[in-house]
């Protein structure tokens, strides 16, 4: 959805994209930049700011006015996030950027699930005393499976405060 809104927007211009943290995108994802455009990565040497045209990011990075000055060029922002509380959206208003996000792709977004099973890990990590269990073996060579003792996850009920579209998998796992 993200690449089609791009296209058409950017259609117009010759453009320089740069790619943060690009570790975390699929050749698919990465092609479909291409399409658009020149593409370039954050480990890139010598790369000018002023000459992109499109940044995309994630959540590493805060995007303030700060770091847009850098961009003198920069005419859209994309972020496969459904927050954006990383860009500084109000800037990008004055600046004349456009930002485009998951934020409104509820649709597209509801199977997908990560967050979802992190949460339901770290919840039996929680609650298994995973975390202090390890640490313990690894720090003090000690295992006492008494201090890491812990009650049957099948005789606990779960409460979930707000049932969207997270609370929802949790709900159903």
């Amino acid at each position: 959805i993200i690449s089609m809104k791009l296209r058409k927007c950017c259609s117009i211009y010759m453009n320089d994209i740069l790619i943060l943290e690009s570790e975390y995108y699929s050749q698919v994802s990465i092609d479909s930049y291409k399409d658009v455009g020149n593409v370039y990565f954050n480990y890139d040497d010598n790369i000018d700011y002023s000459e992109i045209t499109i940044l995309v990011v994630r959540l590493n990075y805060v995007i303030d006015k700060k770091f847009l000055l850098k961009f003198t060029k920069l005419k859209v922002i994309v972020s496969p996030t459904t927050a954006l509380t990383h860009i500084d959206v109000e800037c990008c208003d004055l600046m004349n950027i456009k930002v485009y996000s998951l934020q409104n792709c509820k649709e597209l977004i509801e199977s997908v699930t990560s967050t979802s099973e992190l949460t339901i890990g770290l919840i039996i990590s929680l609650l298994r005393y995973i975390v202090k269990s390890h640490n313990s073996v690894i720090t003090d060579n000690l295992w006492n499976r008494d201090i890491f003792r812990s009650r049957q996850l099948s005789r606990m009920k779960l409460g979930i405060i707000g049932i969207g579209r997270i609370g929802g998998h949790v709900a159903k796992y």
